[in-house]
């Protein structure tokens, strides 16, 4: 996983809601994510709090499967999702 120069930063999380919208941007979430990236947010909980190693992972995955224009469509889930009322 790549991180930004300087970052110092450990134990940072985000909520399961952010990394379920991986989920919700692909037709066939198991087929790109793969078996073990799929098994590894296919059951996490929208209110609870995750490692963003998780959120980063996948977006990296995303980036090389199958192309920035995929990442960009997750942002746009991830910012409808935590701005319903």
């Amino acid at each position: 996983m790549q991180v930004p120069r300087g970052y110092i930063g450990t134990n940072h999380e985000t909520i399961g809601s952010d990394v379920m919208a991986v989920l919700a941007t692909l037709r066939a979430p198991e087929e790109v994510l793969g078996a073990t990236l799929y098994a590894r947010v296919k059951d996490m909980k929208p209110d609870a709090w995750y490692p963003v190693s998780t959120l980063l992972d996948l977006l990296e995955h995303l980036a090389r499967r199958v192309g920035v224009a995929s990442v960009t469509k997750m942002g746009r889930q991830l910012s409808l999702d935590s701005h319903k009322a």
